[in-house]
């Protein structure tokens, strides 16, 4: 897809979790940004002390805020999405104590607050 990708770490994360759900819940992050976005998109990944926010291009309208974080549920039909991506973030957060928030705003922001 071409999509760019840019990285603002602003300051080290610092999060308490075991590391291979860590790795998990940031690559479903970045992967769903990338599979959720246009031919020359962006992909913006923001990492802060206590805070990993992703944002992408894609559709010009907002997800469903009830349902992107059930299992198995595609905004679109798509034979390159699961619907499980998000599920799983959400569950790896909860399983912590964090918080997932997405917002709109001409582009698609998943962030978790880690503390």
């Amino acid at each position: 897809k071409e999509v760019i990708i840019h990285v603002d770490e602003k300051e080290k994360c610092e999060a308490q979790m075991h590391p291979e759900l860590a790795r998990i819940l940031v690559t479903n992050l970045i992967k769903n940004a990338i599979v959720h976005n246009h031919k020359n998109g962006m992909v913006i990944v923001s990492i802060s002390k206590d805070r990993l926010e992703v944002q992408n291009t894609g559709s010009p309208t907002p997800l469903d805020t009830t349902n992107i974080y059930k299992r198995f549920y595609k905004e679109r039909s798509s034979h390159t999405s699961t619907g499980l991506g998000l599920a799983i973030v959400k569950a790896i957060a909860d399983l912590y104590g964090y918080t997932i928030n997405y917002t709109f705003n001409k582009k698609h922001s998943f962030s978790i607050a880690f503390a």
